[in-house]
Parts: structure tokens; C-alpha cells; sequence
């Protein structure tokens, strides 16, 4: 039973926790931005409440407007938002990876009729990261007016070289911050330590660390976490225990659940004993219990009950089940987003209650809005997991037409699925079906697609393959690598390849310099 329940609800600590981090990063940028539209509006302007604007520029998404036909249309009616609001509702379409549309607004915005800060700029250059190739971000950060070149536009460029993993670049324009005066607090320093475990040195996290306290910077709840993951993968179990007693005497970040569940997932997957991560849950579930603010916040208890999970504590696990149900049955918990963690939780936990999930489902969407695609991806994801390929089919089919849409979570799912059965052509269909309605994949997540193509030596196939993939995002390094064996694999050559890569603004690693030599 509990390894079904291990097997269901698999840990993902380290994206969500990084994920916690980077929101909290958008926080303090846009919070910072002042609300007031440039030129006074009439007394009598009625203001659109945030509620009903973010549900507008939802519409959106659905419809062939764009951002601009609907904030141009409230003004023209004689309506006014907040620049606050707007930048709320770029928070939620960004949680939910509408980048293209967050930019839309960040874009009518600086047409003049609210005030555009640096920190505006910074925003917008984060989101770009997401939607644009690296030469875009750095065209647009060249096009910034010199006043809002701070901290805080440096900060965003820095972000992006490393989210990109241009790791000489990141290095060199933290140099110039540095000299700039502009590192003063963990910002840049996150970023350079999110890069090195990207790129697989985590070893020199704890050197920036070091430097962090050199320079009496002090170290906050995301630095914290950033630590401790960096032993997820060059594992120290000592580096461990003093990022432990460290936490236990900062004053600041001490009663921080986060850093504890970052500690307990992590010496969990390093394979610590018992006792001691018994010790750091046990805890993990002190803080909950002792701040107001967390005790009664279901999605903590949902995060706790899936690292007891881990550690093979089934019956913590279900008693944190427990209460994250009884906090849901709050009226004030019960939206759409609630609905569904609820649902992933019911998914992924030991009830494996396929007719629940159904019910659930069902109930949501004859209260729903706005029909949340994600929702119904959970039961596809059960479905498939159960081999019930049929059912998931015909679900696939009722949300399509519901939600007059395609649903690019579901896809991803048969992309997946598919994957796993070596069914590549199937796999390709659902993947260009995710990627038509603006999915981006993440590249690790298409290795099955490259290496089968290399196994079968199928260079014509790979090519077809990255075009596809260039549609929605730019060939990165790891592409171009896999790219390059199976070239060497099919003993072809491609003597233009280094000047695609160069034009892609690739860093050319040794690993790809000796592939260049043989097919070039």
C-alpha cells in the first residue's frame, strides 16, 4: 500500500520549491511598481475591480481578441483599472504560462498611459526569457532608457543568461553589476546558483554562499533552499547539517517550513536514515501548527503529506490528508485552482479512486467559469496510468468540445504515455497537438524523441523534428548535442553545422567541439 501511495504521488519538491522562489521574485518586483495611471482620470471613471479584469483578459485566451481590444475597450467605456491590477493579473497568467498575453499587457502599458518604471522593465525582460531567444532579450534591454538601467533591469538580464544557461554571459554581467554597486542583496546570487545547478556544477553553490557572507549579505528563505537543493545532486550529507544548524540560528528564516521540507526531501532522496528525517518532518509540522499564518493554508498540508509520503510515514501522510481536507471544506477554499490540487491530491494518493475522480470532476465543471483544462488532464493522467486508453481517448474528445478548445495538459499526458510505449508517432501527434496551443516543452522531457532517432540513425527525421520544436522556442544546447550524435551515429556530415549553432548563439562545449570535428 504505501509504496502504491510512493508510487502515485511522486515528489516534486525541487520545482515547486524553485518555482515558490522565482513568484516571490515577481513579487518584489512588481509590488514595487507604482499603481497610478500617469494622466488623472475623471472623477467619475468607473474602475473595473480586479476580479473583473483579470476574467476579461482570461476571455482572451479563448476568443481571437487580443489584450490590447479588451483594455482599449474598457477605457473606451469610460471605465480605469489600477496598473496594480493589471500586474496581479500578470501574475496569474504567468503562473499558468500565458507569457505571450503577460507581455501584451506589459506592452500597452508602456504606450503611455500608465507610468513605465525599471521595475516594469525588469518584469517584462523576465517574461520575454520565456517566449523569446536570447538575442530578443538582450535587443530589448539595449533599448531601455539609461535611467532604468538598476539593479533591478540588470537583475532581470542576469536572470535570463542564466535561465538560458549562457553561462559566460551571466558571469560576466554579474561582474558589472558588481561593479555597478547594483549586488546588494540574494537576487543575483539566486541566480547564479539556480545556473550552476542547471548546468551541473552544483559543488560551487556553497562557494557563493561563502561570498554571500563575505560580504555580509544576508542569506534569505530562497538562498536557503538553493542550498540545500544543491546537495540533492553533489551529494554531502556534512554540507547538509550545517545548512541545518545554520537555519536553527538565523532568527529570520528559522521558522521557515520551506527550508524544512527542501531538508527533508532532499535527505530523503540521498538516502539519510530514518531518525533524522523523522526529526526534520517532525519539525516541518511544528512551524505549520505554530504560525497563524500557515496552520490553516490546506496546500502546505497537501506539500507535508506528500513528503511523508516519501519517507514511508504513511500514517503522518494521511493524517495531513486529513486536515487538508477539512481546511478545503472552508467555503473560502473552494475555487477552481483549489479544485484542482484537490483532484491531483485524490489522483496521486491510496484511494486510486477513479470513479471519485470523476464525481469530482463532474461537480466542477457544472460550477465552473472558466473551464480549467488542467482539471480533466488529471483523470486523463489516471486513466493512462491504469492503461485505459480508451477512456482517456473519449474524455479527450468531451473537453475538446467543452472547453471548444485543445487542451494542451492532456496532450502532454498521451505525449507521455506514448513515450513510455515506444510509440513514437503517436507520441508526435499529441506533442504537436500541445505545441499548436503554445506548450513549450521542456527539452529533457523530448530525450526518448532524440534518442530514438539516434538508435535508428534517422537524421532526416531529427531535422523534421527540431523544426517543429523552432516553432515555439530556440534550439538550445542540449538540442543541438543530441542533434549532433545522431548525425555521428548515422555517419552523415552537416558542414554548415557550426554556423547554425553560432547563429543560435550557442556556447560550443567540448563535448559538442568533438562531435563538430567529425561531421562537419
Amino acid at each position: 500500500m504505501l509504496q502504491s501511495l510512493k508510487h502515485k504521488l511522486k515528489l516534486t519538491t525541487t520545482i515547486t520549491r524553485l518555482i515558490s522562489g522565482n513568484y516571490q521574485l515577481l513579487r518584489r518586483l512588481s509590488t514595487a511598481t507604482s499603481p497610478i495611471p500617469s494622466t488623472k482620470p475623471p472623477e467619475n471613471r468607473h474602475y473595473v475591480s480586479k476580479h473583473v479584469l483579470q476574467k476579461k483578459l482570461w476571455a482572451v485566451l479563448n476568443t481571437s481578441q487580443t489584450v490590447s481590444d479588451v483594455l482599449n475597450h474598457i477605457i473606451r467605456n469610460g471605465e480605469q483599472f489600477t496598473s496594480a491590477d493589471l500586474l496581479a493579473c500578470i501574475q496569474t497568467l504567468r503562473k499558468h504560462g500565458h507569457y505571450s498575453q503577460c507581455l501584451e499587457i506589459l506592452e500597452w502599458m508602456d504606450k503611455g498611459r500608465f507610468e513605465y518604471s525599471a521595475t516594469d522593465y525588469a518584469l517584462r525582460l523576465r517574461l520575454m526569457c520565456n517566449v523569446k531567444s536570447i538575442k530578443g532579450v538582450e535587443k530589448y534591454f539595449d533599448s531601455i532608457p539609461s535611467d532604468a538601467k538598476n539593479q533591478y533591469t540588470y537583475g532581470a538580464l542576469l536572470y535570463c543568461y542564466c535561465t538560458k544557461m549562457k553561462t559566460d554571459k551571466a558571469l560576466a554581467i554579474f561582474k558589472k553589476m558588481d561593479e555597478l554597486k547594483y549586488i546588494f542583496n540574494d537576487m543575483a546570487f539566486n541566480s547564479l546558483m539556480e545556473l550552476y545547478i542547471k548546468v551541473g556544477t552544483p559543488e560551487k553553490v556553497p562557494l557563493l554562499v561563502k561570498e554571500m557572507k563575505q560580504r555580509n549579505i544576508p542569506l534569505t528563505s530562497l538562498t536557503y533552499c538553493i542550498w540545500i537543493q544543491c546537495y540533492r545532486y553533489a551529494v554531502d550529507l556534512v554540507g547538509l547539517e550545517q545548512v541545518m544548524h545554520e537555519v536553527q540560528e538565523q532568527d529570520s528564516v528559522r521558522d521557515d517550513w520551506k527550508i524544512y521540507s527542501n531538508l527533508a526531501a532532499v535527505y530523503i532522496k540521498v538516502g539519510t536514515p530514518e531518525k533524522l528525517i523523522l526529526r526534520i518532518l517532525n519539525k516541518f509540522m511544528h512551524e505549520v501548527q505554530e504560525q497563524d499564518s500557515v496552520r490553516d493554508n490546506w496546500k502546505i498540508y497537501s506539500n507535508l503529506a506528500s513528503v511523508y509520503i516519501e519517507a514511508h510515514q504513511s500514517e503522518e501522510a494521511n493524517t495531513a490528508l486529513k486536515r487538508m481536507e477539512e481546511l478545503f471544506d472552508n467555503p473560502r477554499s473552494a475555487d477552481r485552482k483549489a479544485y484542482h490540487y484537490l483532484i491531483s491530491m485524490y489522483a496521486k494518493t491510496v484511494l486510486d479512486d477513479i470513479e471519485g475522480l470523476k464525481k469530482l470532476l463532474e461537480e466542477w465543471e457544472m460550477g465552473c467559469l472558466v473551464y480549467d483544462g488542467r482539471l480533466p488532464a488529471v483523470v486523463i493522467g489516471a486513466y493512462l496510468r491504469h492503461d485505459m486508453l480508451e477512456e482517456a481517448e473519449q474524455l479527450l474528445r468531451d473537453i475538446k468540445v467543452k472547453a471548444g478548445r485543445l487542451i494542451k495538459f492532456a496532450h502532454v499526458l498521451f505525449m507521455n504515455y506514448f513515450l513510455e510505449k515506444h510509440q513514437f508517432d503517436s507520441a508526435l501527434k499529441h506533442m504537436e497537438a500541445a505545441m499548436a496551443v503554445k506548450w513549450k516543452p521542456v527539452v529533457e522531457k523530448l530525450d526518448p524523441f532524440f534518442n530514438h532517432f539516434k538508435e535508428e540513425k534517422n537524421v532526416d527525421s531529427a531535422e523534421e523534428f527540431c523544426q517543429k520544436l523552432v516553432k515555439v522556442q530556440p534550439l538550445d544546447s542540449r538540442t543541438y548535442l543530441w542533434l549532433l550524435q545522431t548525425y555521428a551515429a548515422a555517419g552523415k556530415t552537416a558542414p554548415n553545422m557550426r554556423q547554425r549553432m553560432e547563429g543560435s548563439g550557442i556556447d560550443i562545449t567540448p563535448e559538442h567541439e568533438e562531435l563538430l570535428q567529425k561531421i562537419c
